[in-house]
């Protein structure tokens, strides 16, 4: 706060024309700062949070499941990339990773929904 205050001042004295309103617009600016950056902290934290559960869940999963969630959901690869990535036929491939996300969300219950 101290390293912008002034600056913010002189920009809020230059729009308002006026040191009162300029003082009040500088504090509110403070103030909506100061709430924003505790939401933004705690929506993180949440993010995290919620990663590394999910990253556990993957983890749990026995590794030809795994293989498939990382592959399609974590790496991007397209089915067939999948398939030859991993020996597998389009029909296997399909069915292992239905299988994988079934159990993560089964693992994940509420937490995640929509996956």
């Amino acid at each position: 706060m101290r390293l912008y205050h002034a600056r913010l001042w002189r920009f809020g004295r230059r729009v308002c024309r006026d040191d009162f309103d300029a003082d009040d617009a500088v504090q509110e600016a403070f103030v909506k700062l100061a709430r924003s950056a505790n939401v933004q902290q705690e929506e993180s934290l949440e993010r995290y949070r919620l990663g590394e559960v999910v990253r556990d869940a993957i983890a749990g999963l026995e590794p030809s499941l795994r293989a498939v969630v990382i592959l399609r959901d974590v790496e991007g690869l397209t089915g067939p990339e999948m398939g030859a990535s991993l020996g597998l036929s389009d029909a296997a491939m399909k069915s292992r990773l239905h299988r994988a996300r079934a159990e993560l969300r089964a693992r994940l219950g509420p937490l995640v929904t929509g996956f």
